[in-house]
């Protein structure tokens, strides 16, 4: 992955369309770290980090890493069924969803992950804190049943 690629991650561009919502401006690309890619289209309607209110002072929902929420929500949507660049379906977990969150993250906030201990530590347990959420909640997003909830709450805010 080029630094290129993480900077333009880095700075997206989208509008806020009202409350938690904001819109692509422009497709996104990312990589899948197998060699595979997905692609986010322009006029996506995400939420970034779907943080309860409460806790936005110790794991605030926008950063640089936010274009990590973005692929996170893409694949919520989707279920999965995600396309690449060429327009080639694949099919990627929940658990592969929230770990490429994850590692976005990271790789976003350029963390230095050789140290044990360094000024990214607050950094770094936003981030597994997000991922454990994700892990613990995430099924009832995923789930047939909550897939049109999210939408409408996507949509509605």
């Amino acid at each position: 992955m080029t630094n290129t690629l993480i900077n333009n991650l880095r700075q997206l561009e989208h509008k806020h369309v009202s409350g938690r919502k904001y819109q692509t401006m422009r497709d996104y690309v990312f990589d899948l770290f197998d060699g595979s890619s997905a692609r986010v289209p322009q006029g996506f309607i995400y939420d970034k980090a779907s943080v309860p209110r409460a806790f936005y002072n110790l794991l605030p929902p926008n950063g640089d890493d936010t274009a990590a929420f973005l692929l996170h929500d893409w694949c919520y949507i989707q279920k999965g069924s995600i396309y690449d660049t060429t327009g080639t379906k694949r099919t990627i977990s929940r658990k592969r969803s929230d770990f490429l969150m994850f590692t976005y993250q990271y790789l976003l906030l350029d963390i230095n992950t050789t140290k044990l201990y360094d000024k990214n530590l607050w950094k770094r347990l936003r981030i597994v804190t997000m991922y454990l959420g994700v892990r613990a909640f995430g099924w009832y997003y995923w789930a047939d049943t909550a897939t049109e909830k999210l939408l409408q709450k996507i949509l509605k805010k």
